[in-house]
């Protein structure tokens, strides 16, 4: 573990108390147990857990004052991470304003580069930092987040839904999209579950049954040719996925619609 101290300061609203990294294995690991302060933590290698949850590099997580949490590292591709640990009547606000983090504490993070080259500078010295060094530390951290936030709400995320909406004629795979904006599909999916609250097979799932239930609803198209517009090459399949979907065919759908 790489730990450098903060010197406590004045300040009430918000005191930085640490900074550091884990890189031993078997300290990479905490609890079940609760904490007096808040820890944002961000994955730089490997894999791990946070509450039952798997999380990997690009990912973080979330630590309230007084929140039983659990984490501890993958056996076979244990994590490095980076941590500031931080307390005072701000902290919550900072939270909820920066982290943009899901019900389970979980944030996604695309400025891996910037982080990492931060983290080597942040300890190229052992001498402990004065509070306002740290603040000014962490502040450039939460600015990093706040140029993420301020492009949407992540611009693979744009980018992957536009690109779904301007194919949704076309039976693509997810990992198809994930491969035309470079980024691994495992990558994808994490972004979407932090950012929409679903995952991608989830999100075109859904706007595919959408698209075809308004076509069915404004359009004197045939059964095939809705299921054609929407991806599917034969009204079989496409009869299945929206019977599996709504509870009911689409000429049962259509023909409810006519009795309304």
């Amino acid at each position: 573990m790489k730990d450098r101290l903060v010197m406590k300061g004045t300040a009430t609203g918000l005191r930085v108390c640490h900074f550091g990294t884990e890189e031993i294995k078997e300290d990479a690991k905490w609890g079940p147990g609760a904490r007096n302060v808040y820890i944002f933590h961000y994955i730089l290698e490997g894999k791990g857990f946070f509450n039952g949850i798997p999380l990997e590099k690009h990912q973080g997580f979330l630590i309230r004052a007084n929140e039983l949490v659990e984490y501890h590292y993958n056996e076979t591709d244990p994590w490095r991470y980076f941590w500031v640990i931080f307390e005072g009547d701000a902290a919550e606000e900072i939270c909820q304003k920066y982290m943009k983090a899901d019900a389970n504490g979980i944030f996604c993070y695309d400025f891996a580069d910037k982080l990492i080259s931060m983290v080597a500078r942040l300890f190229a010295s052992v001498e402990a930092l004065s509070q306002t060094e740290a603040l000014a530390l962490f502040f450039y951290l939460l600015s990093l987040h706040e140029e993420k936030n301020t492009v949407g709400s992540n611009r693979y995320v744009s980018e992957a839904k536009n690109y779904m909406h301007l194919h949704i004629h076309q039976p693509f795979t997810i990992t198809e999209v994930a491969k035309v904006l470079g980024i691994s599909d495992r990558y994808l999916y994490n972004l979407f579950i932090c950012h929409e609250g679903v995952s991608p097979k989830q999100y075109i799932t859904a706007l595919r049954l959408q698209n075809a239930k308004d076509l069915l609803k404004n359009s004197s198209y045939t059964i095939t040719e809705i299921g054609i517009s929407v991806g599917f090459s034969d009204v079989l399949t496409f009869s299945r996925f929206f019977a599996r979907n709504e509870g009911i065919s689409p000429s049962a759908y259509r023909r409810k619609l006519s009795l309304s």
